[in-house]
């Protein structure tokens, strides 16, 4: 479980983020929708640690007792790997930090090479494994980054905007990637996502659920529930109910703005 209890950030003598609550149980997978500027990647580093708190309080309960452990994909693939390594060789590293963390099964070359397999099958990536991720294309930069993020097997998943450097169906397959692995996954390891986003579609594809952040200082202002079954495929991009939310979250936007805003 992640609970935040009034959570407010500032930087310097300004605020940016006041009074937010939210909870979130394993398997649960929330988007964060709302303006440029609004404070969502702050909100994203408060909660994983890289951001001091003004006040509230961050709670994570695990299964098993154990501190929480976050996996993070973030917005910019291009520095975020490790260009000279294979697709490969920079999953590896992130489950031989495992060993060195006390988890003696990853001390095992063929173990990590079966799990990192196992990720790449269902990211439709195998062939790509010897490639060094700087000749790999967007898309592919940032399912290596995903494949990455998930080999942590984290308790809580972190998404600031991941798919924003992305042309249009490349993040489509990337969204579509991110789905097959987050559905596998949870069939072992519920865990929460939270994903920060600023397009309407890229929250309503993933999320369970939707928080629409005000303008600064940023507060939630709605929380909308998303009636899409899973699996989701592509194919919910013309669903009536998909075109009513995304007509809903576009208006709440709208809203934060001034009256001068035109489309």
């Amino acid at each position: 479980m992640l609970e935040l209890q009034h959570i407010s950030v500032c930087i310097g003598n300004k605020t940016i983020i006041q009074d937010i609550s939210l909870r979130a149980g394993g398997g649960d997978f929330i988007a964060v929708f709302g303006p440029n500027g609004a404070g969502k990647s702050t909100l994203l580093k408060t909660i994983a640690g890289l951001q001091s708190i003004q006040s509230g309080q961050i709670t994570t309960t695990t299964f098993d007792g154990k501190p929480a452990r976050i996996g993070m994909v973030f917005q910019n693939y291009q520095e975020s790997l490790l260009p000279w390594h294979t697709a490969k060789k920079n999953i590896d590293i992130v489950l031989q930090a495992r060993y060195n963390a006390g988890e003696y099964a990853f001390s095992s070359a063929s173990y990590r090479n079966d799990m990192i397999d196992h990720l790449f099958g269902i990211a439709g990536i195998t062939s790509l494994a010897q490639t060094p991720c700087g000749v790999l294309s967007g898309g592919q930069q940032q399912i290596v980054s995903l494949c990455r993020a998930l080999a942590y097997q984290p308790d809580i998943l972190l998404l600031d905007e991941p798919f924003s450097a992305l042309d249009y169906f490349s993040t489509r397959m990337a969204e579509d990637t991110l789905l097959r692995l987050w559905d596998e996954q949870s069939k072992h390891r519920p865990m929460v996502a939270l994903c920060i986003s600023h397009n309407p579609d890229n929250a309503i594809i993933l999320a369970d659920r939707i928080c629409i952040l005000s303008r600064h200082p940023a507060t939630i202002t709605a929380t909308l529930d998303v009636p899409l079954l899973r699996p989701r495929t592509m194919d919910i991009l013309t669903a009536p109910e998909f075109l009513a939310l995304r007509t809903t979250m576009i208006s709440l936007l709208r809203s934060e703005y001034d009256h001068g805003f035109s489309t």
